[in-house]
């Protein structure tokens, strides 16, 4: 996947599930975050995704609807956040759909 600017690429490594893990979040930082009423996000295992060198990747915590931290991974130059790392799923991160390439 990458950023709206390109500037900030990162890649899965992990295996795909059949079907897949989708979240589609209602939280109020995701409604913000993708100015919609919702963000659809893909599950995946903490560890199966690498952020490319030199991109300028840019983490921001804020607090989720749950009370507990949210770390969004977003590029340093646009601002498009990537996926989030929730700490109320500490074994998952949320990639954020529309921005997977593949």
């Amino acid at each position: 996947g990458s950023c709206v600017c390109g500037q900030t690429i990162y890649e899965y490594t992990g295996e795909y599930s059949s079907p897949p893990g989708v979240v589609a979040c209602h939280c109020n930082a995701c409604r913000k975050t993708s100015g919609s009423n919702r963000s659809l996000n893909l599950v995946v295992p903490v560890g199966s995704v690498t952020v490319n060198p030199g991109s300028p990747e840019k983490l921001v915590t804020r607090k989720g609807d749950s009370g507990k931290d949210v770390v969004y991974h977003s590029c340093g130059n646009c601002g498009s956040i990537m996926y989030a790392d929730p700490a109320l799923f500490p074994d998952d991160l949320w990639l954020k759909i529309g921005l997977l390439d593949d």
